[in-house]
């Protein structure tokens, strides 16, 4: 992978950020990244910060990799509860996921109130080719209800036709949406030969 980050003053109190990044996975192939951002403090008492950024997140090595967990279970099919075996399996050519995120923030440090400091940030990420797998009941669906055929080939049958096995298979799916506010604030002050620190943080998911 290679990278460069560059911080540019514009003028007083206000600072662009910005980074971009290119890797290259042997399995999933090369994606490109990046962070833009800008912050703005008119006094010393304020900051305002905005980012944008596309970020990945590459699939592990069981998610790629893994041989096979097995256990036994039953799904619905045809308004009948039919046993099985169900073995997750890597998938070698799952490819990262990729996040578009927004945030905006002000972190307040009031002159008048040494000590504290309190920040509020609103975020918006959207995830798309999510890494996860189906469930048996939704592969088995797919299948039988909506006759996925790439799908169909992942129900596997005993010599006799009586179903065995349902390969659940990590791929990318189609996307996550997280919407939120985080909130935190600190406050220190010496007390006696020590000092004290209160932190109180909470995050409103929207």
């Amino acid at each position: 992978e290679a990278y460069i980050e560059a911080s540019v003053p514009l003028m007083t109190g206000l600072e662009f950020s910005g980074a971009a990044r290119r890797t290259d996975y042997s399995n999933s192939g090369g994606v490109n990244t990046w962070k833009a951002g800008i912050t703005y403090s008119p006094i010393d008492d304020i900051t305002f910060r905005i980012t944008q950024s596309r970020d990945i997140r590459a699939p592990n090595l069981s998610e790629l990799f893994d041989a096979g967990t097995a256990r036994s279970n039953s799904v619905a099919i045809a308004g009948a509860s039919t046993p099985f075996i169900q073995n997750l399996q890597g998938t070698p050519t799952v490819g990262p996921e990729e996040a578009d995120a927004f945030g905006f923030g002000v972190v307040l440090q009031p002159s008048f109130l040494p000590g504290f400091a309190m920040s509020v940030d609103y975020y918006d990420i959207d995830v798309n080719g999510v890494i996860g797998f189906l469930s048996a009941q939704d592969v088995a669906d797919a299948c039988f209800l909506f006759n996925q055929q790439n799908y169909c080939s992942q129900l596997r049958y005993d010599a006799a036709g009586s179903l065995e096995f349902i390969d659940l298979r990590y791929e990318n799916l189609t996307s996550l949406l997280s919407e939120g506010v985080d909130l935190e604030a600190s406050y220190t002050m010496e007390l006696g030969a020590g000092e004290l620190a209160l932190r109180y943080m909470t995050t409103h998911y929207m």
